[in-house]
C-alpha cells in the first residue's frame, strides 16, 4: 500500500489549494500507526476526516514504549499512544493535547468503559488506551481517514473548495480501494460533510453505511446522531 499512498499523496500535492500539505514522511508515519492497529478481519470501518497537522520536525520526538513493531515517531493521531500523553515522550512537547473526543467515541462503539479520559493516573491511562485499541482490533473495528493529509491545523481548516478537492482526491485514490479490499459489513462515517462527499461512491456497493456527528460538534443532545442512533 506504500506505493498507492505515495501516488495519492503526489496527486494531492499537485492540487491547486491554498493549504499547507505535510511532508510525505509524516503521512507515511500516520499510516504506519493506522496499519499497526488494523484488524485481520475488518467488520466495521470508522471513516473520519483526517489526523491533525503535524510538522515534519516533530516526528523526531519519540515515545519510550517497548512494543514490538510499533512505530516510534510522533504524529498528532489518535492511534499514536503518545498523542495527548507527554509522559511517554523522550522530550517535552508543546500542544500535545490529544483528542479525548475520539477515545470517548471508541468507548461508545465497543459499548465498554475503558478509563481513558479524565484518568489522572498516567500509567493507568496508558494501559486503558492499549486495552481499548486491542479490543477494537480484536472486534474488527478500524479507524480510516478520508484524507491522507491533515485538514485541521491550529483550529483552522481549508476553504470549502480546497477541503473538497483534498478529500475527494484522497478518498477516490486511496481510501476507496482500501475499503473495497477490506469489504466491511459496516461503515460509520464521522461527520455529515464527509458522509456527503463519499456516499455517492459507496452507496451501491452493499455496505451498511450510516453517519454520526463529529464527537466535538456543538449540537444539542436531542439532535445529536451518535453510535446509539446507528443500530450497529
Amino acid at each position: 500500500m506504500t506505493e498507492l499512498l505515495e501516488t495519492t499523496y503526489n496527486k494531492v500535492l499537485a492540487l491547486d489549494v491554498d493549504w499547507p500539505i505535510e511532508d510525505f514522511i509524516v503521512v507515511k508515519l500516520v499510516e504506519d500507526y493506522r496499519n499497526y492497529w488494523k484488524p485481520k478481519e475488518i467488520k466495521t470501518i470508522l471513516l473520519a476526516e483526517s489526523h491533525v497537522y503535524t510538522e515534519k520536525n516533530l516526528i523526531r520526538t519519540r515515545h519510550c514504549l517497548n512494543i514490538s513493531g510499533y512505530p516510534k515517531g510522533y504524529v498528532r493521531f489518535v492511534y499514536n499512544l503518545a498523542y495527548g500523553q507527554s509522559n511517554i515522550l523522550n522530550e517535552p512537547l508543546d500542544k500535545n493535547t490529544g483528542t479525548h473526543q475520539f477515545w470517548n467515541l471508541f468507548n461508545q462503539i465497543v459499548d465498554k468503559n475503558f478509563q481513558v479520559t479524565n484518568n489522572p493516573n498516567a500509567g493507568s491511562k496508558l494501559k486503558e488506551k492499549i486495552s481499548l485499541l486491542k479490543y477494537m482490533k480484536k472486534s474488527g473495528i478500524w479507524l480510516l481517514d478520508c484524507s491522507i493529509v491533515a485538514v485541521y491545523k491550529n483550529k483552522e481548516k481549508p476553504s470549502k473548495n480546497d477541503y473538497n478537492k483534498i478529500l475527494d482526491t484522497s478518498f477516490q485514490n486511496y481510501c476507496e480501494p482500501i475499503i473495497e479490499e477490506c469489504n466491511p459489513n459496516n461503515i460509520i462515517v464521522v461527520g455529515k460533510t464527509v458522509y456527503d462527499l463519499v456516499i455517492g461512491r459507496l452507496s451501491n456497493k452493499g455496505y451498511n453505511i450510516v453517519w454520526i456527528h463529529q464527537p466535538n460538534a456543538i449540537i444539542s443532545s436531542s439532535k445529536r446522531r451518535g453510535i446509539a442512533n446507528t443500530g450497529i
